[in-house]
């Protein structure tokens, strides 16, 4: 767990140095809200709600940092229904453009039990993959797939979500 802590506050100290885009075309943060469904290998198939709240933070050139919380449940086929809590950051890069603009992404977070018997924190790994699409001034929506597998590849879940961001 202390290799995880130093992580995340070098990581933090890289996205507290980097250098904000400023042009007139891209907002330097965009706040987004996420809902969905996600699927997993934890003994069920069937669609568990999602949702999720990311700041994206968009350097100089095509690079979006984007640290994140997301809640998800789902219900265990022989257990009770399990709550929990990712804190995560992914590096994305995504296509330059005023209106469509996909991206890639991948990074790592932490994996909370909230309710579940027996659950404590485990380190997860995720990639990503969706589009943003300018709707309106400062707004955008989005569309993600987002696959992760909690250390040292335990289990793995596919979320596929939509959102709205508004920059600021």
């Amino acid at each position: 767990m202390r290799s995880y802590a130093r992580s995340m506050l070098i990581l933090a100290a890289a996205v507290a140095a980097a250098p904000l885009d400023g042009s007139a075309q891209s907002a330097q943060r965009t706040l987004s809200a996420l809902a969905g469904t996600s699927f997993s290998g934890a003994g069920t198939s069937v669609a568990n709600p999602l949702v999720a709240v990311r700041l994206g933070l968009h350097t100089a050139g095509a690079l979006v940092i984007e640290p994140g919380l997301t809640y998800l449940s789902y219900e265990p086929t022989f257990r009770p229904r399990a709550h929990h809590l990712l804190s995560e950051v992914q590096i994305q890069a995504q296509r330059q453009g005023e209106t469509f603009r996909p991206y890639v992404g991948v990074g790592f977070g932490t994996w909370w039990g909230t309710r579940s018997r027996g659950d404590g924190s485990r380190l997860t790994y995720s990639a990503a993959g969706g589009v943003r699409v300018a709707a309106a001034q400062d707004w955008t929506l989005r569309a993600e797939l987002r696959v992760r597998t909690n250390a040292p590849w335990m289990g793995a879940s596919a979320d596929w979500s939509l959102g709205v961001g508004r920059a600021f």
